[in-house]
């Protein structure tokens, strides 16, 4: 192979020196110059043509052949993934066996308890809580806890109505449950387990740490505010001697609570504005009662005029005790006269107006006007 080179310096005879490869602009578009043999290519470093033989297949400046990669056959997706793979390696002597698709329990409207989570998306970052959420059929494990508010009747019925309408949120409001003994204690959620106890359907739940039925009062006040008959109910039922003779009272005489409080409390000295006992001590479980005996004395009264029936408001309880307290006219005249004259006995607003009507009905045929108040 012969090759004709132009070099600055070099004589004829004189060694070659090594120099480094000189680069080719590869990209000019190589151009005949009347030897079709031979193809010219520029030197960028020293601008010197360089003529090099068509022919040539090797030597310092021949040029390597461009090799044309064969193309990859396409691999079907059914194909088992090669030997070798990063992901996956077995021999291909090995049995390829397809596993049968286990299908998971459904919830009540037919839902898997796993289920693929949703596409991620980028706007979001989800940070996964050390709060573990479990799920059972075996009602068996769970009990209510004692004090705990009574259930709701209407509540479970709407809960229950929104599900067969396909509004089923029980999974995302798990009922919290303490490990207590061989149970699992509800400390909150009790209605949304009878919803899926009645349904049968499944309970999801959480464990959390023992709590107090005050501590559980505290919550629900933050929530769903627990009314005056709930802390009766909790503390009665925990064996608080005090609210249960309040219960007893109240379910004995048919008084509302506002009233039946503040007569186990005060006395005869109520007024016609609400409970006046104190709030936080009520809550805390505190509550005591003072004067039960003078309270049972003005139930049996109040109770003579069963047959009216605003006899157990509380307005009407406080007239009869401003009449006792006045003791202008004897609370036994005022009954008497009431039993010979029922049907002049109305409903009214206050106990004013109450005081009115009863003084009507005692000056009823009398000529000399007595006073009740």
């Amino acid at each position: 192979m012969e090759f004709t080179r132009y070099l600055d310096g070099m004589q004829p005879g004189q060694p070659e020196e090594r120099k480094p490869a000189p680069r080719f602009a590869m990209n000019e578009v190589a151009k005949h110059k009347g030897n079709k043999g031979a193809l010219h290519f520029e030197d960028q470093e020293r601008k010197l043509p360089l003529a090099m033989n068509k022919s040539a297949s090797s030597g310092f400046f021949a040029p390597k052949e461009k090799k044309v990669k064969p193309k990859k056959e396409k691999q079907s997706k059914k194909e088992p993934i090669k030997k070798n793979s990063m992901l996956n390696s077995f021999d291909e002597e090995d049995e390829i066996i397809e596993l049968p698709e286990v299908e998971m329990p459904g919830d009540i409207d037919g839902e898997p308890l796993e289920q693929p989570l949703p596409k991620r998306s980028t706007a979001f970052v989800h940070i996964e809580s050390p709060v573990k959420i479990y799920v059972t059929k075996d009602y068996g494990l769970f009990a209510s806890m004692a004090g705990n508010r009574t259930l709701n009747r209407s509540k479970i019925n709407r809960i229950k109505k929104d599900i067969k309408g396909g509004l089923n949120v029980l999974k995302y409001c798990p009922v919290i449950v303490a490990e207590k003994g061989r149970k699992l204690e509800i400390i909150d959620g009790q209605h949304r387990f009878a919803v899926a106890h009645e349904l049968g359907s499944y309970v999801w739940y959480i464990v959390a740490q023992e709590m107090t039925i005050l501590d559980i009062a505290k919550v629900n006040s933050n929530t769903e505010k627990w009314k005056p008959a709930d802390y009766i109910h909790c503390y009665a039922s925990q064996g608080n001697e005090d609210y249960k003779r309040l219960q007893a009272f109240k379910e004995e005489f048919g008084f509302n609570l506002s009233s039946s409080i503040q007569l186990l409390t005060r006395g005869i000295d109520i007024s016609d504005g609400g409970v006046s006992v104190n709030k936080e001590a009520f809550q805390a479980g505190t509550f005591k009662i003072t004067k039960e005996a003078e309270a049972r004395d003005l139930a049996e009264l109040v109770k003579q005029f069963a047959e009216f029936a605003g006899h157990n408001s509380s307005s009407f309880i406080t007239a009869i005790c401003k009449i006792i307290k006045a003791q202008m006219v004897p609370v036994l005249d005022v009954i008497e006269a009431y039993k010979a004259n029922k049907e002049m006995l109305e409903l009214q607003h206050g106990y004013k107006d109450y005081l009115t009507n009863l003084e009507v009905i005692v000056n009823k045929g009398k000529q000399k006007r007595r006073i009740l108040y």
